[in-house]
C-alpha cells in the first residue's frame, strides 16, 4: 500500500508540475526512459534473490491489517535500499550513454533536443521513483525494524 502511495503522490506532483510550469504532460512520457529504470530494477530483484522479498512485501502488503515480523522488515528495506541503488545507477548510466550518443551526432543538430530530452527524463524518472516510492516505504520499513 505504501509504494501505492508512494506511486499515486509521484503522479500528482509530476500532473501538478505540468500546470504550474505549463508543460504538455505528453512532454513528460518517456516509455523507453521508464522501461529501461523498470527493467533494472527487476533485474536486480531476480538476480539478488530478492524477489520473493518484494513481492512477498507486496502481496501482504494489500492485506487489511498485516503484521510483519522485525526480520521480514529488514529484509525489505534491504531489498528497497537496493532498488533506491540500481534506480539512481540506471538512470546515471543512461544519462551518459545518450551524453554520448549526442556528442556522436554533434553535426546533426535536430537530434540534439530530442537525445538530450531522453536523457534528462531518464534521470528524473530515477530520481522520482526512488524519492516517491522507494524511500518512503525504507524508512517506514527502517523504522518499524526497531
Amino acid at each position: 500500500m505504501k509504494l501505492l502511495i508512494g506511486f499515486l503522490s509521484l503522479l500528482s506532483f509530476f500532473a501538478y508540475n505540468c500546470v504550474q510550469l505549463n508543460i504538455e504532460v505528453a512532454s513528460l512520457i518517456s516509455l523507453y526512459s521508464l522501461l529501461v529504470i523498470i527493467f533494472a530494477c527487476l533485474l536486480y530483484l531476480f538476480i539478488s534473490g530478492n524477489n520473493r522479498i518484494f513481492f512477498g512485501y507486496l502481496k501482504k502488503d494489500f492485506r487489511k491489517k498485516p503484521v510483519y515480523e522485525k526480520i521480514e522488515l529488514d529484509n525489505i528495506s534491504s531489498a528497497l535500499g537496493g532498488l533506491i541503488k540500481v534506480s539512481l545507477g540506471t538512470g546515471a548510466l543512461v544519462f551518459i550513454f545518450c551524453l554520448i550518443s549526442i556528442l556522436y551526432r554533434l553535426d546533426d543538430p535536430a537530434s540534439i533536443g530530442p537525445n538530450l530530452a531522453v536523457s534528462l527524463l531518464t534521470v528524473i524518472y530515477s530520481i522520482s521513483i526512488s524519492l516517491f516510492v522507494f524511500f518512503p516505504t525504507k524508512a517506514w520499513a527502517d523504522k518499524n525494524s526497531k
